[in-house]
C-alpha cells in the first residue's frame, strides 16, 4: 500500500526498505574504516633490509631511512623521550621504544600532505632492546 503526500510525492514501503538498504550501507562502511584502522599496525609492519629501515603508521602514512643515515640508536621507555619539533614520533602502543639520531635531516610526512625535516625519530617496539642490536653505535638499555 503506497500513500500520496499533499505534494504528490509516495511514501511507502518502497521508500522503507531503501532507507533501511542506504542505512545498512553506511554502517558496513563504516565497520570497514574501523577494521582498517585496527589492523593497519599488523598490516603494515615497520620493516629492515636492504640498507634501509622503512616506518609504517596508520593506513598510507610511511618514511624510509637509508641505514647509513642513522648516526646513533637507544632504547627508551615510551615516555622517556620529550620529543622537540625535530623530532617525530611514530604513533604506538608499546611501553618501550627505539629511538634513532639521524646524521642529517629527514623529510617525513606531517599533516595535510605536507612534509617536514627531522632529526630524531621515536619508534614504538614491544622489544626495542633486540631491534637496538642491530646498530653497533646503540646505546644499551639502562638497567633498573
Amino acid at each position: 500500500m503506497t500513500d500520496t503526500t499533499p505534494s504528490g510525492f509516495r511514501h511507502g514501503p518502497e521508500l522503507l526498505l531503501a532507507k533501511d538498504i542506504e542505512a545498512r550501507a553506511d554502517l558496513c562502511a563504516a565497520a570497514a574504516a574501523a577494521a582498517a584502522f585496527a589492523t593497519a599496525g599488523r598490516v603494515r609492519p615497520h620493516t629492515l633490509g636492504h640498507g634501509r629501515i622503512v616506518l609504517r603508521w596508520g593506513l598510507r602514512r610511511s618514511v624510509e631511512i637509508p641505514l647509513r643515515a642513522v648516526r646513533r640508536v637507544e632504547v627508551a621507555g615510551r615516555h622517556d623521550h620529550r620529543p622537540s619539533s625535530s623530532d617525530l614520533v611514530v604513533p604506538g602502543r608499546e611501553a618501550s621504544a627505539l629511538v634513532l639520531h639521524l646524521k642529517d635531516s629527514v623529510q617525513v610526512p606531517a599533516r595535510m600532505g605536507a612534509l617536514r625535516p627531522v632529526t630524531t625519530i621515536v619508534v614504538p617496539l614491544s622489544d626495542a632492546a633486540a631491534a637496538c642490536r642491530v646498530w653497533p653505535t646503540a646505546t644499551p638499555p639502562a638497567r633498573s
